[in-house]
């Protein structure tokens, strides 16, 4: 969902498992699945969201919703990460 429709052909055309090899890159599945879980947070709270896509905003609107955006994630982290594990962080951030 959301892939280019390229990407998307040649994942569905690979000749190995691309969710193996997903796994192989991050490590394993419990941290693919952990990674996936973070983005779903982040993607399913409105306040970390752009209600505007940042392409039509001008460099001051675009500054200022990111500041915002930014300050809103600042005081929910603790909520989607564990502070202390920096590959949780790693993963919210990267």
């Amino acid at each position: 969902p959301g892939d280019n429709p390229d990407l998307t052909k040649e994942r569905n055309s690979a000749t190995f498992d691309t969710e193996e090899m997903t796994y192989y890159v991050y490590g394993s599945k419990e941290k693919v699945d952990r990674k996936r879980e973070i983005v779903a947070k982040v993607a399913a709270d409105p306040d970390l969201c752009n209600p505007v896509p940042l392409e039509f905003l001008s460099r001051e609107k675009r500054i200022e919703a990111q500041s915002k955006k930014t300050h809103k994630l600042m005081t929910k982290i603790q909520d989607l990460v564990a502070l202390t594990d920096q590959e949780e962080m790693g993963q919210l951030i990267g």
